[in-house]
């Protein structure tokens, strides 16, 4: 499996601990469609926010960072050459927008194996 992305809504700071978080929407990557993607198009300085993408571990992006996910995005879908590369794309800019929506408590997590 590839890189998942999760929408989760983080709770409030406990006193001690993290915060409880709920995955509100995810994209599965079961073929590792997203990082072929990714390897198709990073390094290459046109997508800066991806390239912060590791497909072996976690980066989480606040709502704040949705702008320039969006903007990035085209970059990477120029790239998608079947349905089923446009289809986790769709779904990545779905999760995206409902971040953008929602930047106090909802965060986008890109979860690698």
């Amino acid at each position: 499996m590839g890189v998942n992305v999760e929408l989760r809504q983080h709770g409030p700071r406990p006193r001690k601990g993290r915060p409880k978080t709920t995955v509100v929407d995810e994209v599965v990557d079961w073929d590792d469609l997203f990082v072929g993607l990714l390897n198709k198009v990073c390094n290459r300085g046109r997508t800066p926010l991806f390239d912060r993408i590791d497909p072996y571990g976690d980066l989480v992006l606040s709502g704040a960072e949705m702008t320039q996910l969006l903007a990035e995005l085209p970059t990477v879908a120029a790239a998608a050459g079947s349905e089923a590369e446009k289809d986790f794309l769709a779904g990545l800019e779905r999760l995206a927008r409902q971040c953008a929506a929602n930047p106090s408590d909802h965060r986008l997590h890109f979860v690698g194996d």
